[in-house]
């Protein structure tokens, strides 16, 4: 029996790729008074495992825009692993 396929959590630590980073800057400048109230931005580039943490209080927090942007910002880190 195998077992599935795990992402390697080292890989998380690394900075997103300019698509993410943008889809990541777009999450705060349309939703962070409402959905990222209580989360920082990073200013510098974010690591893909800041990135999911976003898409986790975007889906919480957000409204249907916003847990739509949460599954772009997904798809589009998940092709970076």
């Amino acid at each position: 029996m195998t077992r599935p396929a795990q992402t390697d959590q080292s890989a998380l630590t690394h900075a997103a790729t300019p698509a993410v980073v943008a889809l990541y800057r777009r999450a705060f400048a349309e939703f962070g008074g409402r959905a990222l109230w209580n989360i920082r931005e990073v200013e510098a580039e974010p690591t893909l495992e800041e990135v999911f943490a976003i898409t986790r209080q975007l889906r919480t927090e957000g409204d249907m825009y916003a847990r739509r942007l949460a599954e772009q910002i997904e798809q589009t880190a998940r092709a970076d692993l």
